[in-house]
């Protein structure tokens, strides 16, 4: 059977196919820059004076201690 190329349903198709491209693309970026943002931290980290490590929620830490302003509790 063949169908029109300007039919509605057609180009209502093929507007749904490119919208999903299109997020399927901006999914793609999104993933690909956070690992970037990811590499890059790791590799700041590995620059830390001795003493300094990241802890495993993503923090930073001192001896023990976190930076995130818990100080006096």
């Amino acid at each position: 059977m063949l169908i029109p190329s300007d039919c509605s349903l057609v180009l209502s198709t093929r507007q749904q196919e490119a919208a999903e491209l299109e997020e399927k693309q901006d999914t793609t970026r999104l993933v690909l820059e956070y690992n970037d943002r990811e590499e890059e931290e790791l590799n700041a980290l590995g620059n830390l004076p001795v003493g300094w490590s990241q802890s495993g929620g993503g923090r930073v830490v001192y001896r023990g201690h976190s930076w995130e302003g818990h100080w006096g509790r």
